[in-house]
């Protein structure tokens, strides 16, 4: 598809989600603003996704480039996968976001990383309050799950999962209105243009979005299913490269000349999470 006809606005968790983190939606808890989002012809965004990269210059986090993009989004995952979150939290006690981790048994190797991988999500869920479940697969070790890492700069990898969806973007916008916490971001959302919205491309109706906010949308359940959702490829990954030298316990401070694996897992969750921007 072009690059012109798929002009779309990308809905952030930082629109979708900026209230909902300080509590549930007021509106959704009362049943109202059900959502009428249709994913009948959602397609899933094949080139999105996140690099961690050592350059001169320090790391950087950016988009994947169209050749990192080949190399780290395979088809299908060349590793098998387990999860490594139960008996983490009891449910019965958990009322907002919970992050389902999958891991490789290449992580099991290296039991630090997968420790920081879940310290990581346990912060996103102390923050959140939205009741959603999301699975990410997790990664560490000579490979992204099962693929050679395409470069030797590249620290970590993040492959989201982020669908297309055409001609709602008026729908989007009044289901965030129906869903908005309290009268200032229905007020903030109905700011919003009403039918579409102006770019230098030219105006758009189409939306993109991670499936953690079509969750809260109620576009998508709120449990993360699979194989329920298979045709929406694969749940997001984030992978770490062992060629680097890490420090996976940042309470004594971080070693000098290592990188801190928490902090960098917690920003890689965000991503997944639909914490991005995108110009």
């Amino acid at each position: 598809m072009s690059s012109r006809r798929r002009i779309f606005v990308y809905l952030s968790l930082f629109l979708a989600l900026f209230s909902f983190i300080i509590s549930p939606p007021q509106h959704a808890q009362s049943g109202q603003g059900r959502s009428e989002i249709s994913l009948e012809k959602a397609e899933r965004i094949s080139d999105g996704g996140f690099v961690i990269v050592q350059s001169g210059d320090g790391r950087t986090c950016r988009k994947m480039t169209g050749a990192e993009t080949a190399n780290l989004r395979a088809t299908a995952r060349q590793a098998d996968l387990h999860s490594i979150s139960e008996g983490r939290l009891n449910v019965t006690e958990q009322q907002g976001l919970k992050v389902t981790l999958r891991g490789t048994q290449q992580l099991e190797m290296f039991p630090l990383a997968k420790q920081a991988f879940l310290r990581a999500a346990a912060k996103w869920e102390s923050i959140i309050q939205t009741p959603i479940t999301v699975i990410i697969d997790v990664d560490f070790g000579t490979t992204f799950f099962g693929e050679a890492y395409p470069a030797s700069d590249i620290i970590g990898a993040t492959a989201d999962q982020q669908l297309l969806i055409s001609n709602q973007y008026a729908t989007v916008r009044a289901v965030l209105i129906s869903k908005a916490a309290d009268a200032r971001q229905v007020q903030v959302f109905s700011a919003l243009p009403a039918t579409d919205l102006p770019t230098d491309l030219g105006a758009t109706r189409n939306v993109a979005a991670e499936t953690p906010v079509l969750r809260v949308l109620g576009a998508l359940g709120p449990v993360a299913d699979p194989a329920a959702e298979a045709q929406y490829g694969d749940p997001p990954a984030i992978g770490f490269n062992s060629a680097f030298t890490f420090d996976f316990d940042p309470s004594d401070g971080v070693e000098a000349g290592k990188i801190d694996f928490e902090a960098a897992a917690l920003h890689e969750i965000g991503h997944a999470l639909g914490f991005i921007s995108n110009t």
